[in-house]
């Protein structure tokens, strides 16, 4: 929780396919302790095709988080969902059914989520 008693959500923007996790080493270990200990992680939009990003994370990963990935619809969703537990595996995932992040919004998906 930040000041004020909001709540904070970082994102994180990911390198096209094969390049490399180029983080600065300044940023490293910030990185690695939120994948190591994230409880929730909500995926939007991501195909999960970059196998460096996927290696790492798996490598960081310490708990299981509770994933929830958003895609075209529930079949991406569903496919990018086996793309990143084959790499991190978690105990629970769900892949959305909403059509894209503008029909997963006006769902409340994203409250049960987070459980607010």
């Amino acid at each position: 929780m930040a000041e004020g008693g909001r709540a904070l959500f970082p994102s994180m923007t990911l390198p096209v396919r094969e390049k490399s996790v180029d983080v600065p080493e300044s940023h490293k270990s910030h990185l690695e302790n939120a994948l190591a200990h994230a409880q929730r992680i909500l995926v939007v939009g991501w195909r999960a095709s970059e196998t460096a990003f996927l290696q790492y994370w798996g490598a960081t990963q310490r708990m299981k988080p509770l994933l929830l990935v958003v895609g075209s619809g529930l079949d991406g969703a569903s496919e990018t969902l086996e793309t990143i537990t084959a790499h991190i595996g978690t105990a629970t995932d769900l892949a959305s059914p909403a059509e894209g992040f503008s029909a997963f919004m006006r769902t409340n998906e994203l409250e049960e989520f987070l459980h607010l």
